[in-house]
Protein backbone atom coordinates (compact mmCIF):
# COMPACT_ATOMS: atom_id res chain seq x y z
CA UNK A 1 0.00 0.00 0.00
CA UNK A 2 2.72 2.51 0.73
CA UNK A 3 4.23 2.17 -3.02
CA UNK A 4 1.13 2.56 -3.84
CA UNK A 5 0.77 5.88 -1.95
CA UNK A 6 4.07 7.00 -3.17
CA UNK A 7 3.11 6.38 -6.91
CA UNK A 8 0.75 9.19 -6.48
CA UNK A 9 2.62 11.59 -4.77
CA UNK A 10 6.30 11.50 -5.92
CA UNK A 11 7.95 12.42 -8.92
CA UNK A 12 11.23 10.32 -8.05
CA UNK A 13 10.62 7.00 -6.20
CA UNK A 14 13.17 4.74 -4.53
CA UNK A 15 11.85 1.83 -3.86
CA UNK A 16 14.55 -0.30 -1.77
CA UNK A 17 13.17 -4.53 -2.32
CA UNK A 18 9.38 -3.44 -2.76
CA UNK A 19 8.74 -6.93 -3.91
CA UNK A 20 10.19 -9.07 -1.20
CA UNK A 21 6.75 -10.05 0.49
CA UNK A 22 4.80 -9.88 -2.86
CA UNK A 23 3.45 -13.03 -5.02
CA UNK A 24 5.04 -12.61 -8.52
CA UNK A 25 1.69 -11.79 -9.49
CA UNK A 26 1.42 -8.28 -7.39
CA UNK A 27 5.22 -7.97 -7.97
CA UNK A 28 3.88 -7.60 -11.68
CA UNK A 29 1.07 -5.59 -11.07
CA UNK A 30 3.01 -3.09 -8.80
CA UNK A 31 6.11 -2.77 -10.83
CA UNK A 32 4.02 -2.77 -14.31
CA UNK A 33 2.25 0.57 -12.68
CA UNK A 34 5.83 1.91 -11.91
CA UNK A 35 6.82 1.58 -15.54
CA UNK A 36 3.80 2.95 -17.18
CA UNK A 37 4.20 6.24 -14.97
CA UNK A 38 7.92 6.43 -15.92
CA UNK A 39 7.19 5.83 -19.64
CA UNK A 40 4.64 8.31 -19.43
CA UNK A 41 7.53 10.98 -18.25
CA UNK A 42 5.68 11.39 -14.51
CA UNK A 43 8.04 9.02 -12.95
CA UNK A 44 11.90 8.37 -12.14
CA UNK A 45 12.50 5.69 -9.84
CA UNK A 46 16.08 3.94 -9.09
CA UNK A 47 15.08 0.58 -8.25
CA UNK A 48 16.90 -1.38 -5.35
CA UNK A 49 16.74 -4.90 -5.74
CA UNK A 50 18.89 -8.15 -6.24
CA UNK A 51 16.19 -10.00 -7.94
CA UNK A 52 16.98 -10.67 -11.50
CA UNK A 53 13.51 -11.24 -12.61
CA UNK A 54 13.21 -7.85 -11.55
CA UNK A 55 16.16 -5.95 -13.24
CA UNK A 56 15.99 -8.12 -16.60
CA UNK A 57 12.04 -7.19 -16.50
CA UNK A 58 11.90 -3.93 -15.83
CA UNK A 59 15.05 -2.16 -15.33
CA UNK A 60 16.69 0.20 -18.40
CA UNK A 61 19.70 0.26 -16.91
CA UNK A 62 21.66 -1.73 -14.19
CA UNK A 63 24.21 -0.56 -11.99
CA UNK A 64 26.05 -2.55 -9.22
CA UNK A 65 27.32 -1.25 -6.03
CA UNK A 66 29.55 -3.31 -4.10
CA UNK A 67 30.22 -2.59 -0.43
CA UNK A 68 28.94 0.53 -0.91
CA UNK A 69 31.16 1.25 -4.00
CA UNK A 70 30.39 1.26 -7.69
CA UNK A 71 31.46 -2.09 -9.10
CA UNK A 72 29.82 -2.05 -12.87
CA UNK A 73 27.02 -1.00 -15.36
CA UNK A 74 25.24 -2.43 -17.81
CA UNK A 75 21.60 -2.53 -19.51
CA UNK A 76 19.97 -5.65 -19.14
CA UNK A 77 19.89 -6.61 -22.88
CA UNK A 78 23.89 -6.29 -22.73
CA UNK A 79 24.32 -8.94 -19.64
CA UNK A 80 22.81 -12.46 -19.14
CA UNK A 81 22.16 -13.84 -15.15
CA UNK A 82 25.19 -15.05 -15.06
CA UNK A 83 27.61 -12.21 -15.98
CA UNK A 84 24.78 -10.33 -13.61
CA UNK A 85 25.12 -12.59 -11.11
CA UNK A 86 29.56 -12.27 -11.38
CA UNK A 87 28.79 -8.51 -11.49
CA UNK A 88 26.85 -8.65 -7.75
CA UNK A 89 29.30 -11.14 -6.33
CA UNK A 90 32.58 -9.94 -7.99
CA UNK A 91 33.73 -13.50 -8.35
CA UNK A 92 35.75 -12.36 -11.43
CA UNK A 93 36.35 -9.21 -13.28
CA UNK A 94 33.42 -8.01 -15.72
CA UNK A 95 33.53 -6.42 -18.43
CA UNK A 96 31.98 -3.42 -18.48
CA UNK A 97 29.32 -2.24 -21.36
CA UNK A 98 29.75 1.39 -21.73
CA UNK A 99 27.01 3.81 -22.23
CA UNK A 100 25.19 4.03 -25.34
CA UNK A 101 26.16 7.64 -27.41
CA UNK A 102 22.39 9.13 -26.83
CA UNK A 103 21.44 13.16 -26.30
CA UNK A 104 20.50 13.76 -22.44
CA UNK A 105 17.52 16.69 -22.04
CA UNK A 106 18.09 19.02 -18.80
CA UNK A 107 18.18 17.53 -15.63
CA UNK A 108 14.52 17.06 -13.82
CA UNK A 109 15.60 16.64 -10.38
CA UNK A 110 19.18 17.40 -9.05
CA UNK A 111 19.77 16.95 -5.36
CA UNK A 112 23.51 17.91 -3.70
CA UNK A 113 24.30 16.91 -0.07
CA UNK A 114 21.75 14.67 0.40
CA UNK A 115 21.22 13.04 3.61
CA UNK A 116 18.89 10.29 4.96
CA UNK A 117 18.33 8.79 8.10
CA UNK A 118 17.06 5.49 8.52
CA UNK A 119 13.85 4.87 11.04
CA UNK A 120 14.19 1.18 11.95
CA UNK A 121 18.44 1.80 13.01
CA UNK A 122 19.06 5.33 13.19
CA UNK A 123 21.85 4.81 11.01
CA UNK A 124 22.44 7.56 8.58
CA UNK A 125 23.80 7.68 4.79
CA UNK A 126 24.83 10.66 2.26
CA UNK A 127 25.30 10.67 -1.14
CA UNK A 128 26.93 13.89 -2.50
CA UNK A 129 25.07 14.42 -5.32
CA UNK A 130 22.55 12.81 -7.84
CA UNK A 131 20.96 13.86 -11.10
CA UNK A 132 18.42 12.73 -12.78
CA UNK A 133 17.72 13.28 -16.81
CA UNK A 134 15.37 12.53 -19.40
Amino acid sequence: MEILKQLYLEAFLIPDEPTSVLTLAEADEVLGLIRDKVKAGQLSVLLITHKFREIFGFCDDITVLRRGKFAAWSCPGSVDRSTGAMMMGGEREVKVVPKAARSRGAPLLELNQVCAIATVECQRSTASAFQSRR
